[in-house]
């Protein structure tokens, strides 16, 4: 018995101003005229739930499960390849969440706002379950049980909020440059092998492997940037009364459970009763990326408390690990 299960999340979300004049006035009715806003917000989501049980003389319960949020889709081979070995055959497509002014000069009576969201999560509960169970009143009996699970969760996303190319930027308000970016995989998986022999008149003889294999993988860049068009021509950013922010915001998780359990039972009234069980369970987490948050050529002007420029990088790998033969 075999079970495969395959989800993939593909694509991403733009906002983006570019090649372009913008000029706004105030207005004495509207408290929020003249502000710009450009705004690109994204959410992922892969909820996958698993739960196979096979059961016979000779038991072998195969679960495969493989879920990916901007990684390119792939055939079966790969991804055990991918799941075993921590390759990334077919390439990363990642999941752009992207919010920006390019090449394109600003005149604003009101605030200026480029923000970036991004979340990205994998839930993942795997349960493979196989019983044998043989019992002979008049020869040999033999119980085979195997319960093997191979699981994969990868994310892959890039954040971007910027300013960028632009020549001019005179703003009468705040200006606020924000990416945020979150990343988490919640994984549980449980392999139980059980094997029970028994006989009256012959040999009894009883084998169980439990084995679970999970890889856990987060790959996220979080960006927040002003940048002019070079050393020699930098950007002209002012804010008349107001501050200017570039904030980055990156936080990564993995939380993983896993269990391997064997029981191995045999009993023969005529001797010769052999029972034999293993189990293992192995999980493998990674977090990567980078949080940037940065001004350049670029000159910022300010008449209020201060330029602030933060970049902040929240990684956490929790793994509860338990096997019993």
């Amino acid at each position: 018995n075999a079970v495969i299960v395959t989800n993939t999340i593909l694509g991403g979300a733009s906002a983006l101003l570019k090649n372009s004049t913008l000029i706004t006035r105030t207005d004495e009715f509207s408290e929020m005229a003249g502000d710009v806003s450009v705004t690109a917000d994204n959410l992922a989501f892969i909820l996958a739930e698993v739960n196979s049980s096979v059961k016979a003389s000779t038991s072998v319960g195969v679960v495969l499960a493989f879920n990916t949020i901007g990684y390119a889709p792939q055939n079966l081979l790969y991804n055990i390849v991918d799941g075993v070995l921590g390759t990334s055959l077919a390439g990363q497509d990642k999941l752009n969440t992207i919010a920006r002014i390019e090449n394109t000069p600003l005149e604003l009576s009101g605030s200026l706002s480029v923000a970036a969201t991004s979340d990205g999560q994998i839930q993942a509960l795997i349960i493979n379950s196989a019983l044998a169970l043989d019992v002979s009143t008049k020869a040999d009996s033999k119980a085979i049980t195997v319960a093997p699970v191979i699981a994969m969760n990868k994310i892959a996303t890039n954040t971007e909020a910027s300013v960028d190319s632009s020549a001019s930027i005179a703003v009468e308000g705040d200006i606020v440059v924000d990416a945020k970016g979150n990343t988490r995989i919640e994984s549980e998986v449980a392999a139980s092998a059980i094997g029970i022999s028994a006989s009256t008149t012959g040999a009894a003889k009883s084998v169980s492997v439990g084995v679970s294999l999970t890889r856990n993988d987060v790959q996220s860049d979080v960006s927040a940037f002003i940048r002019g068009l070079s050393l020699a021509t930098p950007a002209e950013v002012t804010s008349a009364s107001g501050n200017i922010q570039i904030l980055t915001e990156r936080g990564s998780a993995i939380v993983a459970n896993g269990r391997a359990t064997a029981v191995a039972v045999a009993a023969s009234m005529a001797g010769g009763a052999t029972a034999v069980s293993g189990a293992g369970t192995l999980a493998l987490n990674r977090i990567t990326g980078t949080a940037q948050a940065y001004a350049q050529w670029a000159n910022l002007v300010t008449e209020a408390e201060a330029d602030e420029v933060v970049a902040i990088l929240v990684p956490l790998i929790k793994t509860f690990l338990a096997e019993q033969a």
